[in-house]
């Protein structure tokens, strides 16, 4: 049997990333692009540019840290979830405790 590519099938995950710190920024699309050969579509510092791209990229992934600046992380990652129900969202936080897992999980987080 042949199977015919299409442009939806050859077409490579799309990732935006949002952190405000610029070396975890530059470390993860290392990683993403390495590892993954994902396309990163989109660098966001900030809950504001985070939506933009979001909404701009329609990206299969957004990674994102869920302390962006001053905001509260588990109600950003439930607005997020909530607004773009078809992005898959990986939480990546420097934060220790596993408390804060849980509640991105709870929040919207796939992981």
């Amino acid at each position: 049997m042949r199977v015919l590519s299409t442009s939806l099938s050859s077409r490579l995950p799309s990732v935006v990333i949002a952190d405000d710190s610029a070396v975890a920024r530059e470390g993860l699309v290392a990683i993403i692009r390495r590892d993954l050969g994902y396309t990163v579509c989109g660098l966001a510092t900030d809950e504001r540019t985070t939506g933009e791209l979001a909404e701009k990229h329609q990206p299969d992934l957004l990674v994102i840290e869920p302390f962006l600046g001053r905001h509260d992380g588990i109600s950003l990652l439930k607005q997020f979830a909530a607004r773009f129900p078809q992005v898959r969202i990986l939480a990546v936080s420097r934060q220790r405790e596993d408390i804060y897992a849980e509640r991105a999980l709870r929040a919207g987080a796939s992981g």
